[in-house]
């Protein structure tokens, strides 16, 4: 087994290592893109490193040699490392954009639950009218929090589904995943 196979089998839907267990919808698609972002860096990493050894090795001082005056110019040179990063960048951009979309914008049918947070709890109120602290949902069935805050900042955030979203005082903040294990 290779090492750049490793983060890829980490991410299997049961792994616990590298990502909790993908139990929404989102979590194979931003597991995806992570890991994608992860490859593009070691990728340059290792070419920068690798370029940085050579030339370390190639221009190091040597005993007599006083160096050219001149500055030297590569126009090709300089458009490759100012275009392939830009593209690279466009399209994590795009994916990102694509993604947050995605986790931004609900199904007509979902559950909503309205979520209440104050300092050292969470109140969910169900569509019955029934009020929790805990928050019980149903499996393969998309879901809406439309959460407020009473006192200060607060974050909700589930592992297993990649969504979090911060629930600011003052404000309705909504958030929509759809569970696909149970747990």
């Amino acid at each position: 087994m290779s090492p750049i196979a490793l983060p890829m089998l980490l991410a299997e839907k049961n792994a616990t290592f590298w990502f909790p267990p993908a139990a929404s919808t989102f979590a194979a698609e931003v597991d995806w893109f992570y890991l994608a972002i992860l490859y593009i860096s070691i990728f340059f990493f290792v070419v920068v490193v690798a370029a940085l050894v050579v030339f370390a090795i190639k221009f190091r001082r040597r005993p007599g040699y006083e160096g050219d005056s001149k500055a030297l110019h590569n126009n090709a040179l300089e458009i490759t490392w100012t275009v392939i990063p830009s593209l690279v960048a466009c399209w994590i951009f795009a994916q990102g954009v694509n993604g947050y979309m995605d986790m931004m914008t609900p199904p007509a049918d979902t559950i909503d639950i309205n979520v209440t947070a104050r300092k050292w709890a969470w109140s969910f109120q169900y569509p019955n009218g029934a009020i929790s602290d805990q928050l019980h949902i149903p499996n393969n069935q998309a879901v809406l929090l439309n959460m407020r805050s009473e006192d200060v900042l607060h974050s909700f955030y589930v592992p297993a589904f990649r969504a979090k979203t911060d629930v600011v005082p003052g404000r309705v903040t909504t958030m929509w995943f759809q569970p696909i294990l149970e747990g």
